[in-house]
């Protein structure tokens, strides 16, 4: 198969940090999941605030990310549907039939917090052929090209977010494209003539004079983009971050997008060009993207797809840390923080990517820049924007942020046997056994019970920090907000434990117990979930490896955290981040029995040729080449017969 994991992304707040799962195995390939969400291929996407929606190619809807209102909730009962819009809390879709659903923020009309009605779609409202949504407002055109608004700016007052952006101006007529910004609208009328209503404190809705026939408009915070018929893209309104300066280089375009503070186009090659405010790179295009069939802008990141319909993205939580180097070797150890990934190869060697490659942005904290000097380790860990590894020596190493003096490794510390890291401290357990913990200690993470005696696995969660003694026994302290330091006294003796918000510890007999947080069922152990050799603490969800190989997970899926990949086949190791989560799989006994039926054969050489050509990452490449080619049936070749 080809590389699963590249394209994959993810996107959050941070409230937690996690204690990676990195343990000794035989070497195998990194498997990644979380967001984009692994559903089939797209054709259409739309960005919210903290949230996105998809359209798959048979019509169906797929949401990921930000839920506090229910926007994600895509109804069971929706169908194919032709056309998508995300406003800031509410979404919109637009049915095959012409028809609107929405839901969301707004199935009320208070006026109060998020509810302005802008879910509840008009009676009246006929069949339509076009939708926008926008902070709290609704738009749509209806198939005679007449446009309907709804939600917040009912009226003009200027208070309470009514600036007039759901009164469509009388004069419009018939309309062919619209969009809907914080507050204002912009629709394309038949004629090729731009409209813009509602707010206008920055000049988003003064249309210039000089702008000619249209065919496409984009709405941001307080700009506006327009798409003439020749391809040349203009824009006006507020330029404080640059939004509003289309690259003189540009060029033609066939497809604009808007977030709240940045642009972005399509080319007519699809190669995409974004500029803008760019604090959570969401202009930085990715430099493999190649070219593109859709785009569209979120509050703060950026999302595309490809022409074989790959969802891309990139900004605000989405900083690569699940796509999977394509020339990462076999490896032993995974750990995974809050936007970046570390791995250990099968030679001893530290990689790391996703947040942090940099020391520049909010989140460049040089989390992923590994010490050229490191050498060769046997433990990696991860916290929130710090790594920590264990050299072969058993000395301690940590880099990125050490704003609470979590990367300050204590100079007396020596040889160690395990490591771990929670939200902003670090853990490690010495050769004799005592545990030694530094950096962020406000509830008391940092300090180490001084009854708690030899230990043999340690873990970090948010802010409190759990330990197994030699014994067996889980001993918990630091924040007990939600519970995470109760340990149940029904419990038994552990092998392994794994914390964030919540608990999970590892009984010897492979027994999974959780306890904390259980907002999203976290805490709560699948009723089938049998014998375990593995488990991982993610933000909101636990993640199980069980010992037949097989992976299993439970709790929140806003970002695909928990939709396992289809391909994934037995694993060695899991790791859970935020909201990305990590699988080392397994080596089948024979890598040259491709089928896996217990020999090599002609079946194996059927699988190369179905994927003979460049293929990085492929298990038929099996010569490592980058491509699938003769060198890779001269291999199943010399191993023809039993697979030994």
């Amino acid at each position: 198969m080809k590389n699963i994991s590249k394209f994959l992304t993810v996107a959050a707040t941070v409230v937690a940090a996690f204690s990676p799962v990195a343990l000794a195995t035989d070497a195998g390939p990194v498997v990644a999941w979380g967001s984009p969400p692994l559903y089939g291929t797209c054709n259409s996407v739309a960005g919210g605030w903290d949230f996105t929606l998809a359209r798959l190619n048979n019509g169906t809807i797929v949401a990921w990310g930000s839920n506090s209102n229910g926007q994600c909730n895509v109804p069971a009962s929706l169908g194919a549907c032709q056309a998508i819009a995300a406003g800031r809390y509410h979404s919109l879709a637009l049915k095959n039939n012409g028809t609107v659903e929405a839901w969301g923020a707004g199935t009320t009309n208070t006026g109060s917090g998020s509810e302005y009605g802008q879910a509840i779609v008009p009676a009246s409202l006929g069949a339509c052929k076009a939708v926008a949504a926008g902070q709290y407002h609704s738009a749509a055109i209806q198939n005679d090209g007449t446009v309907v608004a709804w939600g917040a700016g009912t009226t003009n007052t200027g208070l309470n977010n009514n600036f007039g952006q759901a009164i469509v101006p009388v004069t419009l007529g018939a309309c062919k494209a619209i969009t809907a910004g914080m507050n204002h609208t912009v629709a394309v009328k038949e004629t090729g003539a731009v409209v813009a209503w509602g707010s206008n404190g920055s000049g988003q809705c003064n249309v210039p004079v000089s702008l000619g026939t249209c065919k496409a408009v984009a709405a941001g915070n307080g700009h506006t983009v327009a798409l003439q018929d020749d391809g040349t893209v203009v824009t006006w309104g507020s330029n404080s971050l640059g939004q509003a300066t289309v690259p003189a280089s540009l060029g033609p375009c066939k497809a604009i997008a808007a977030g709240l503070n940045h642009t972005v186009a399509m080319k007519l090659d699809g190669t995409v060009v974004a500029w803008g405010d760019n604090t959570y790179g969401q202009c930085n295009v990715l430099g493999d993207l190649g070219a593109c069939i859709a785009i569209a802008a979120g509050s703060k990141d950026t999302v595309a797809i490809t022409a074989d319909g790959v969802l891309v993205a990139w900004g605000f939580g989405y900083y690569g840390q699940s796509t999977v180097p394509e020339s990462l070797g076999a490896c032993t150890a995974i750990a995974a923080g809050i936007w970046h990934t570390v791995a250990l190869q099968e030679n001893g060697t530290v990689v790391a990517w996703g947040a942090g490659t940099s020391y520049s942005g909010i989140f460049g904290l040089g989390q992923s820049i590994v010490p050229p000097s490191l050498g060769a380790c046997k433990a990696i860990a991860a916290g929130s924007y710090h790594t920590v590894a264990m050299k072969e020596d058993g000395t301690v190493v940590a880099w990125g942020d050490n704003t609470q003096g979590e990367c300050n490794v204590p100079a007396s510390l020596g040889a160690c046997k395990a490591i771990a890291a929670g939200a902003e401290h670090s853990l490690s357990i010495k050769i004799d056994g005592s545990v030694v913990a530094w950096g962020y200690n406000f509830h008391g993470e940092c300090t180490v019970p001084a009854t708690l005696g030899p230990c043999k696995d340690i873990a970090g969660g948010g802010y409190h920090t759990v330990a197994i003694r030699e014994d067996g026994m889980v001993v918990a302290w630091g924040n007990n907000s939600y519970g995470q330091c109760n340990v149940p006294v029904t419990l038994g003796a552990c092998k392994a434990i794994s914390a964030s918000n919540h608990t999970v510890a590892l009984q010897e007999d492979g027994t999974v117990v959780a306890w904390g947080r259980n907002n999203y069922g976290q805490s709560t152990i699948p009723g089938d979930l049998g014998p375990c050799r593995a488990i991982a603490a993610g933000s909101y969800y636990t993640v199980a490896l069980r010992v037949d190989g097989t992976v299993v997970a439970w709790g929140q899926d806003d970002y695909g955290q928990i939709m396992l990949p289809s391909t994934l086949g037995p694993c060695d190791a899991i790791a859970a981040g935020y909201h990305h989560a990590l699988a080392i799989q397994s080596q089948p006994p024979c890598p040259t029995d491709l089928d896996g039926s217990g020999e090599v054969d002609g079946g194996d050489i059927g699988m190369i040729l179905l994927d003979f050509g460049p293929c990085p990452g492929c298990p038929t490449d099996l010569d490592g080449s980058g491509e699938v080619d003769g060198g890779d049936i001269g291999m199943v070749l010399l191993e023809f017969g039993a697979c030994q």
